[in-house]
């Protein structure tokens, strides 16, 4: 009869480790295999943002430059330890993004003239062989995780525009009432007058139309024209002056006789 009660005791033991040790290994895989898959997630998510972006940017170049951007970038992104490979003809689209309804269109090939953005769908699943492999989870069956990511990125072009702004305004009249005065001894002017939008004389001229959207950039490629408002006398005379002492020193030196 004792003996009896020891062997019971003794199975049901057993059957208490094997359920403890199974709730070990289930917080096991929660702690070193889901970590593992949310740092691969984070990782195929950062690829394919940046596939997408250097995708958007080789737009401007045509869609075959964007395409070859995009797969480039992606090859130079590691997920789980390596390298991103993605497929040209399925995980690399380009296409137009709608701002408003936040929608991507894909357009065909030959039709992607007017493209402004390319989204890109990374994947890594069992069925490429490159599914995140797990260790403590294939206890319950799971041997990998598929894992995907997509990304959009689109590309605002720029507008070239030309306008025209007199040389001769003055800044120091900027905002200035009519008949103010500044820039004394002025060759062109002596002085210069502040005055009205229909008669501006000197005052810098206010330059409207130009089309700016908040917060895009906005760069000068070019100024071209000039106004001359050096007093060419006084430049003279600096030359001359600056000639002497040249020669004053040469002579000090024994460099040059003296005359």
């Amino acid at each position: 009869m004792g003996s009896l009660n020891i062997s019971r005791r003794r199975g049901v033991s057993l059957v208490y480790m094997v359920v403890v040790f199974t709730v070990m290994f289930g917080f096991a895989s929660l702690a070193v295999d889901w970590g593992r898959v949310q740092l691969a997630k984070s990782q195929l998510q950062q690829a394919a943002d940046a596939a997408a972006r250097f995708g958007a940017s080789g737009l401007e170049n045509g869609s075959a430059a964007a395409l070859a951007n995009a797969l480039a970038v992606g090859s130079q992104n590691s997920v789980d330890g390596s390298p991103l490979v993605l497929d040209p003809n399925n995980d690399v689209a380009i296409g137009t993004w709608d701002a408003t309804a936040h929608t991507f269109t894909p357009l065909p090939t030959g039709s992607q003239s007017s493209a402004n953005a390319v989204q890109v769908t990374a994947h890594c699943i069992a069925a490429r062989n490159t599914a995140i492999q797990l260790y403590f989870a294939q206890i319950f069956g799971m041997s990998s995780c598929d894992i995907n990511a997509t990304s959009v990125a689109t590309i605002t072009y720029g507008m070239d525009q030309t306008f025209s702004d007199p040389a001769t305004s003055n800044p120091y009249l900027a905002g200035e009432p009519p008949g103010t005065e500044a820039s004394l001894n002025n060759p062109h002017n002596s002085p210069d007058y502040a005055g009205t939008p229909s008669n501006p004389l000197q005052s810098p001229v206010q330059v409207s139309g130009i089309p700016i959207v908040p917060g895009s950039a906005l760069t000068f490629d070019s100024v071209q024209g000039g106004a001359n408002n050096l007093d060419c006398r006084r430049l003279r005379r600096c030359r001359t002056w600056q000639e002497r002492c040249v020669r004053a020193d040469q002579r000090r030196h024994g460099r040059v006789p003296r005359p």
